[in-house]
């Protein structure tokens, strides 16, 4: 236990990982004495964040932080705030006591194998470290997104269910059409963050460049997802942004547009500023939700683990559509019937239901431990090889958020994982590879 706490890291960081195990135990103690806990907690899951703080902005401990703190540090004081701790009084400690310890066993193991970080590099050198897309690949797959994207609006009611007076319409119209989104969302992003490592020499590239900014607004309308959408600014951006130290103006900008894509995006969602305003904090319910199957279910083992394995074989008709390939669609479907039969929506639980229904909670912490390490190791990739593995990384960056209020393992890690694999064996042969400066 003793090595755990002390390789790869300065004084600061293990106290700090010596500290939040200490904060648990006072957490525990305060729950055995009757005290409400989830004050303890807010301030515990910041002083955590502050002893262990990275010195970059992408750094995958930010996101963790970011969540933690947004969905249950900000997320209970909503207008719902009451509602919660009323009705979940009795299950609120239970619910702050296993997020801590998964906020722990993620901070400590992101910290552990991450290491002591470092700013100083070369910056025109590592803005030329890429992967070699040749310009008629490119077109091609532009070709090929347009297209996809084309049939995508078509089979979800045309640009006037996008863009009529019902902005949410073709958001919630798009049952049948996941394959054409799929496509058509991971060929921009390839082509976004090609685009992004390329040096501006030319008036061509100049307006290339331009052309993929101003995409992007229209993109996010049929992306319609507010993480996909910074994934995307992320992607263009990557070369800059992978080494950034985490205080500077860059983070002013990024965590300014982060707010107004979430805004806009519930603006889309609700129709009308008023109601989308109101509803922002709202939005963070996780904590609610995870409280209710506290409430409903006891500790289970293997209850819904297996659904994200189905979801191939429930798409290609060898299992009836009435088979769950992910433990959030079952739930929503428990409680919120309406919202998956008929808009093919779903509410959102956090991994920490995941392991409570799966592993009693307690046995659950290893695979989130192995998850992290997984991402851990592709940030230290990303930041030593550059390459192909920044590509990776930002995806797994951004789907932080997707396995912390999704699970541990999501149903598209079935495509996910097979393009990683072949990414890397495309892409990550030579890594010294450089980008070409000029068009092929």
């Amino acid at each position: 236990m003793k090595n755990i706490f002390v390789i790869k890291g300065n004084k600061k960081h293990i106290i700090g990982r010596l500290l939040s195990v200490l904060f648990l135990m006072v957490l525990v103690c305060e729950n055995w004495c009757g005290w409400d806990i989830r004050y303890s907690f807010a301030a515990f899951v910041v002083i955590t964040y502050i002893s262990l703080m990275p010195l970059t902005i992408l750094n995958p401990k930010n996101m963790v932080f970011f969540f933690y703190f947004a969905w249950y540090v900000l997320g209970p004081f909503g207008s719902n705030y009451k509602r919660y701790f009323v009705t979940y009084k009795d299950y609120s400690n239970e619910a702050f006591l296993m997020l801590f310890s998964t906020y722990i066993a993620i901070m400590i193991t992101l910290d552990i194998l991450i290491g002591k970080e470092s700013v100083d590099y070369d910056r025109k050198a590592y803005s030329l470290i890429g992967i070699e897309v040749p310009i008629t690949v490119r077109l091609v797959l532009l070709i090929l997104l347009i297209l996809t994207l084309s049939i995508f609006i078509s089979r979800t009611g045309g640009l006037k269910n996008w863009f009529g007076d019902n902005l949410s319409a073709g958001h919630f119209s798009r049952r049948g059409s996941g394959l054409y989104s799929l496509i058509y969302q991971y060929i921009y992003y390839f082509l976004i963050f090609v685009e992004g490592q390329q040096k501006i020499d030319s008036p061509f590239k100049l307006l290339r460049r331009f052309f993929y900014l101003t995409t992007l607004p229209l993109m996010f309308v049929f992306i319609g997802s507010k993480g996909q959408m910074l994934l995307c600014i992320l992607l263009l951006f990557a070369p800059i942004l992978l080494n950034e130290k985490l205080i500077t103006w860059k983070t002013v900008v990024l965590v300014v547009t982060g707010i107004a894509i979430y805004l806009i995006n519930m603006y889309i969602r609700v129709g009308n500023w008023h109601d989308s305003l109101g509803h922002t904090l709202n939005y963070l319910d996780t904590l609610e939700k995870f409280m209710m199957v506290l409430r409903d279910y006891k500790p289970g083992f293997m209850t819904t683990f297996y659904m994200p394995f189905t979801w191939p074989f429930v798409k290609l008709g060898l299992l009836p559509d009435t088979v769950y390939y992910d433990f959030n669609i079952w739930l929503t479907d428990m409680y919120n019937h309406n919202k998956w039969a008929i808009l093919q929506a779903t509410d959102q639980w956090n991994i920490e239901t995941d392991m409570y229904l799966n592993f009693g909670f307690v046995f659950g912490i290893p695979f989130v431990i192995l998850l992290f390490s997984v991402i851990a190791k592709i940030y230290v990739k990303a930041k030593n090889v550059g390459g192909c593995w920044i590509y990776i990384y930002m995806l797994e960056y951004m789907y932080i958020l997707s396995h912390l209020r999704g699970g541990i393992i999501l149903f598209w890690d079935w495509f996910l994982i097979p393009l990683f694999v072949w990414i890397i064996w495309r892409y990550a042969k030579d890594t010294k590879m450089r980008i070409s400066l000029k068009d092929q």
